[in-house]
């Protein structure tokens, strides 16, 4: 999809596959790929979540969510957070990668250091967002 509308991965971008909205749509943009195979790998992976705080479901088969067998076990696991940077990429085939600290075209498919900064960078003329809330605290939290 990125390769097409010269967007990138874009916030929100995701949103159609999760909620199997607006697919008819993005068919056409790419026809050799599914978008409800994508909407599949999506929707199991945002609904583990939700559901065990495991997108990968759990090592207990036997309680993953109906649909998601033929997702679990089959794809790369979705990295934990942690200080070992990896990301999830969302390709026809999802991977996992380690993010690069100068990461440039054509190995660009998370951003390097540099752009992710940024939001450090303005997150110091934004106190509120990582106060505690207190009840002498007249700003609110922004999470």
């Amino acid at each position: 999809l990125a390769k097409w509308i010269g967007l990138g991965d874009f916030h929100g971008s995701e949103l159609p596959f999760v909620f199997r909205n607006w697919l008819e749509f993005i068919k056409p943009i790419d026809p050799f790929q599914s978008p409800r195979h994508m909407s599949d790998i999506i929707s199991c992976t945002w609904t583990s979540f939700a559901d065990g705080h495991d997108p990968n479901g759990g090592t207990n088969e036997s309680k993953w969510l109906p649909g998601c067998q033929d997702i679990h076990g089959r794809y790369s696991a979705w990295p934990s957070f942690g200080p070992d940077r990896f990301f999830y990429t969302l390709k026809a085939v999802p991977e996992v990668h380690g993010i690069l600290a100068d990461n440039y075209y054509p190995d660009d498919t998370f951003p390097r250091d540099e752009k992710c900064d940024l939001w450090d960078q303005l997150g110091m003329y934004m106190p509120w967002v990582h106060e505690e809330v207190t009840q002498d605290s007249q700003r609110s939290l922004v999470v």
